[in-house]
């Protein structure tokens, strides 16, 4: 039970630390004076997307939780909505994982991709930039 509690709270925290860096760098890009004008001034405004927030290395710490506890987490992080209908009832695989290096939103994603498809083979496809269903990565190789 302590133990549990330990994943939870660390989860919990690794969110909680998560979130408070992504609201250091806002998602809107800021505002530009009216200095600029011209009519390539909305192709340059739109040529810059919003700076991806980093994640220091190490934030991301999963020391083993069920993979029912890791999707809500993956969620968070990739701050879109998952449907894992196509997974039935889910497996009882532990996922572990720790980032080593400083990464961006995107590439921690990626990352948890991968984790997801190495260690409980679940393939993860985004759909657009707030969506992801999870589906395995074929109807033989269920873990």
């Amino acid at each position: 039970m302590r133990l549990k509690h330990f994943i939870i709270v660390n989860a919990t925290l690794v969110v909680g630390v998560f979130a408070v860096g992504c609201s250091k760098n806002p998602s809107k890009p800021p505002e530009f004076s009216a200095a600029f004008s011209g009519e390539n001034t909305n192709a340059a405004l739109g040529a810059a997307p919003p700076p991806d927030p980093v994640i220091p290395a190490g934030t991301i710490n999963i020391i083993g939780i069920e993979l029912s506890q890791f999707l809500p987490l993956y969620a968070e992080i990739a701050d879109s909505q998952i449907d894992a209908g196509q997974l039935g009832k889910l497996p009882p695989v532990l996922i572990r994982f720790r980032n080593t290096n400083d990464v961006s939103r995107s590439e921690a994603v990626q990352l948890l991709d991968k984790v997801l498809y190495d260690q409980a083979g679940i393939i993860a496809t985004h759909s657009d930039a707030k969506h992801v269903q999870f589906k395995y990565r074929s109807s033989g190789s269920k873990k």
